[in-house]
């Protein structure tokens, strides 16, 4: 729907009205088509050049080492093997556990050399400066300064204190 709403105005594309379905949809005149699938979904046959993961767990099953080893399996068994010679893969997640699929992600990069680069952003909600940061001049992706929201408009760096005084 947003693509249908803003893809011509800010894309020049529209969406294929026989080709558009909540799940599947391409763009008139266009090769490929962008799929959404959840994690366990099989996608055997697709080739992916551009893959974006997001949240493939919630707090219940990253708790779970079942489904945090199933979740990888998916990964490792059916979305990998899909990719395409220069391929691009963006996977947002909120950060469970050093089991998540974020992190066995960076484990098998640090242990493989010549395995798939992965380049790590980390955007937490209050911008954390590393221990040895020299707090003057750090800055993180996004240029805030260590102790600065991500999202100030939004989420004022006191409601954000107050949430983690909360919780």
């Amino acid at each position: 729907n947003v693509m249908k709403e803003f893809g011509p105005e800010l894309f020049g594309v529209v969406v294929d009205p026989d080709n558009s379905s909540k799940g599947s949809w391409g763009l008139k005149g266009r090769k490929g088509t962008m799929r959404s699938v959840g994690i366990g979904t099989a996608i055997e046959g697709e080739g992916i050049h551009f893959g974006a993961i997001d949240d493939p767990l919630d707090p219940e099953a990253a708790a779970s080492p079942a489904q945090l080893d199933s979740a990888w399996d998916w990964y490792t068994d059916a979305y990998r093997p899909r990719l395409m010679q220069g391929s691009t893969t963006l996977l947002v997640m909120s950060r469970w556990g050093l089991r998540d699929i974020a992190g066995r992600i960076e484990e098998h990069q640090a242990k493989t050399p010549g395995s798939d680069p992965w380049r790590t952003v980390r955007l937490p909600a209050i911008a954390e400066a590393p221990l040895d940061a020299d707090l003057e001049t750090w800055r993180d992706e996004l240029g805030r300064a260590d102790g600065e929201s991500l999202w100030p408009e939004r989420w004022p760096v006191e409601d954000l204190r107050q949430i983690q005084l909360s919780i």
